[in-house]
Formats: structure tokens, sequence, C-alpha cells
């Protein structure tokens, strides 16, 4: 009598997901491929984007009425809903249980617009820097650092590479990483910090 009491206790404890929501089980040895992206105004994290990765494509092959898709949120990952402890576990965990919600509210989507749009600005811009391995450039005119662009394998080149050298359209040489963020950063179509010149996107 005592156990079946138990049992309808555990029963009305239960949550009873939504429709829109449910539970995913992910294994993987490499990163999952999930881009994402919060805000201090959602308590979730909101898929932006979904790169190559075999343990999502398998789970959405075999799972087609629960798939994970751009702009879903997780809402729980292995325990976890503080979005830095769900990242820190989709990072360090090689299996992660997901609570995943298929149906954004209002400022859930619109993050995963302003986060979507900058992605897709981010790749526009990556198609016309070229990354240069041999030039006599002045310091970088945003952050002011020596820029060394030597076509070498050394040591000291594997070091540099974070600060990797790019070309723009107009000729004008930066840090990758500086003027990534200045053209992706910016208002509008990007342009050359230098010059002025604009760079049409098709975002």
């Amino acid at each position: 009598m005592a156990f079946l009491k138990a049992i309808k206790c555990f029963k009305s404890r239960a949550k009873v997901l939504p429709e829109t929501m449910y539970r995913v089980h992910l294994e993987s040895e490499g990163p999952y491929g999930l881009m994402l992206c919060g805000h201090e105004t959602i308590q979730c994290l909101v898929i932006v984007s979904i790169q190559k990765s075999k343990a999502v494509k398998a789970w959405n092959s075999d799972h087609p009425h629960c798939r994970i898709e751009e702009g879903h949120s997780l809402m729980e990952v292995n325990g976890h809903t503080e979005p830095k402890q769900m990242l820190d576990e989709l990072r360090r965990a090689k299996a992660v249980d997901l609570l995943v919600s298929a149906e954004p509210n209002a400022q859930q989507l619109s993050v995963f617009r302003a986060a979507r749009a900058l992605k897709l600005k981010s790749d526009a811009v990556d198609t016309f820097l070229e990354e240069v391995t041999s030039c006599d450039v002045e310091p970088c005119s945003i952050c002011h650092e020596e820029m060394c662009c030597h076509n070498t394998h050394t040591a000291q080149h594997a070091a540099q590479h974070a600060a990797a050298v790019v070309r723009l359209p107009c000729g004008h040489h930066f840090h990758q990483k500086c003027v990534k963020k200045w053209l992706v950063g910016g208002r509008g179509d990007p342009r050359c910090p230098l010059c002025n010149r604009i760079f049409e996107v098709a975002c």
C-alpha cells in the first residue's frame, strides 16, 4: 500500500512537458557543433547555427519529430539551467541530456534574430578578408601593435597565428581579429577603418 502511494506521489510531482519541449540525448567525443548565444533577458541558450555535427545529425535522423534546429532553445543541459553552467557542460561532457524548446518566446526570438544577423554578416566579411603570409607593413592601425606575417612554420609563427594579418580589398592591412571585430560590429555595410571604403555584403 505504501509502495502504491509512493508511486502516486512520484507521478504527481513529475513535470509534464509542453508539446513544444522535449528531451534530447547526445554523445560526442568532440564538439557538439552548436553555435549558441545567450542574453541577460533570457534564462536559456539559443541555437544560432548548427555546424557539422555527427551527433546532431544522427539524433535528427532517428527522431524526426524531436529535431534540433536553429532557433530552438536549450533550457537545460545535464540538469543545469544557468547558461554558463550549460556551456561548461557542453564543452567538457562527452554525453549530454538536453531540454529543448522548439517554440521560442518573443525575447528568445529577438536574441536569435540579432545573433543570426551578426553571424551572417561575419560570414560575409570572411569572403573578402585575404590572409597575408608575407608582407612588410606598419603596425595595425586598430590596436597599434606590430603585425608579423612571415610564411614560416616555426614555433614563433604558430604563436603568432592568433594575430594573423589580413588585407582588405582596398589594400590596407590589419590584424584579422581586430578588423573582423570592426567590420562586423559596426552598423550598416562594413567599411575600411583607414580609407572608409564601403564593402557591400549580402546578409
